[in-house]
């Protein structure tokens, strides 16, 4: 009898542990239970790792600022290893919030390498999506006759059928463990930092990207095509705590040098003249117009964006003064622009002369750490970056990558018109050839 017990005990032991141990896994394309785990240590699969080898010809870049174009030439990463893993949209349908409708399942694979020398890390990023450089553009209805601005955000119907594409451009984002001080980033990757369906100040169930606890850092890097192909450069953030506010976004721009917006909507919020063409009058209303625009024989002057470098005395884009009953815009410098068929839709797309949505700066301080390289290859994109092995920031906003040790990490890209919906991958680790 007494054996009989024992071996019942075992039994019922070995069941138990069968369990809690399955209660742990989880998948890189699911939404997971945002409980704190403990943490846990397991074997990292060959491929899940990004083996940044040393090297004594580092690649070369065109820096911050300058002018020019980056070929897409990758001799100097010959002897880098590749990486190729798949990003995937996760699977949101569960979620009261979810805002991924029209884009589950997309998915793109990405192959990255990576290099250092005594001062620098280096990455290159390659993916095939057809590339999408656009900003909600300004549009003129000639059924509604007012002017209305494209949103970023595919709009589908109630089963996820695409009604229209958003038009929005790519982007590329980069997460790393700063001093490894997320833990649950280490087992469980975005998930462990994605809080779901949490209300917010109002009541309303949203998504927020915030860290577990007051000393818990993520180094953040993001890419947006227009403005990095721009002025090479990729946002350097950080993601946090947020001070423990439930419904608050725990993302972050490194320290900033100015006050000056950096990326803001091309949209007026003041009163501006409407004129009477029949009475020569006019009155002084607020209306849903462009802030600035460009001249006709200016029209398209930059394409997918406006920078804040055009809105200067003598720029390429004017101020948009005022409107008449017709929906001709007069501008600063006393030219109109009349809204024939090259301001407005276009079947899926829009006229070419229509008015781009936002504006770019370039950034400064901090936030300036990390320099890139895109070209747009037809076909997708690759995108080159450098920073710094130890950038000497005391806030604890930076990886740290002196030391050479392993680095946990994520990408995440949008793509095929998608805003927020992002395809990601967990689970990486960077490893430094020594």
């Amino acid at each position: 009898m007494k054996n009989l017990i024992t071996k019942n005990t075992l039994i019922l032991t070995l069941i138990f542990g069968i369990v809690s141990t399955l209660s742990f896994c989880t998948r890189h394309d699911n939404v997971i239970d945002q409980t704190t785990p403990e943490p846990i240590t397991t074997p990292t699969p060959s491929t899940s790792v990004l083996t940044s080898v040393k090297t004594s010809t580092s690649p070369t870049f065109i820096e911050q600022l300058q002018a020019g174009t980056w070929d897409g030439s990758d001799a100097a990463w010959s002897s880098a290893p590749k990486l190729t893993v798949t990003a995937v949209v996760p699977d949101a349908t569960m979620l009261s919030s979810n805002n991924f409708l029209g884009f589950l399942g997309n998915s793109v694979p990405v192959t990255m390498r990576s290099m250092y020398d005594a001062n620098n890390v280096y990455f290159l990023a390659e993916w095939n999506a057809t590339p999408n450089v656009q900003s909600a553009y300004w549009y003129y209805d000639p059924t509604t006759k007012a002017w209305a601005q494209e949103v970023t955000k595919m709009t589908v119907d109630a089963n996820g059928v695409k009604i229209r594409d958003g038009f929005t451009q790519d982007k590329f984002a980069m997460i790393f463990n700063v001093d490894n001080s997320c833990y649950a980033y280490n087992s469980q990757g975005c998930y462990g930092v994605c809080h779901l369906d949490v209300p917010n100040s109002t009541g309303v169930l949203q998504s927020y990207m915030r860290t577990n606890g007051p000393t818990e850092k993520l180094d953040l890097w993001w890419a947006d095509m227009i403005m990095s192909s721009k002025y090479n450069q990729m946002s350097d953030g950080y993601e946090d705590y947020a001070l423990g506010v439930l419904y608050a976004d725990g993302r972050h721009t490194d320290n900033q040098l100015t006050t000056t917006p950096l990326a803001f909507s091309n949209k007026s919020t003041k009163k501006i003249k409407i004129m009477y063409s029949n009475t020569g009058t006019s009155k002084d209303t607020i209306a849903l117009l462009p802030l600035y625009a460009y001249p006709t024989l200016k029209a398209v002057a930059n394409g997918n964006a406006m920078f804040l470098s055009d809105t200067v005395t003598g720029g390429l884009a004017v101020k948009v003064t005022g409107i008449d009953t017709s929906g001709v815009l007069y501008l600063a410098d006393g030219s109109t622009i009349t809204p024939n068929v090259d301001y407005q839709r276009n079947g899926p797309g829009v006229g070419q002369y229509c008015i781009p949505g936002s504006f770019f700066a370039p950034f400064q301080g901090s936030r300036a750490d990390i320099t890139c390289n895109v070209k747009n290859t037809g076909t997708g994109w690759k995108l080159m970056m450098k920073r710094k092995l130890n950038t000497g920031e005391t806030l604890k906003q930076d990886a740290n990558f002196s030391s050479l040790d392993d680095q946990p990490f994520g990408i995440g890209l949008f793509f095929n018109h998608a805003n927020n919906q992002h395809a990601i991958v967990s689970g990486l680790t960077l490893k430094f050839q020594k």
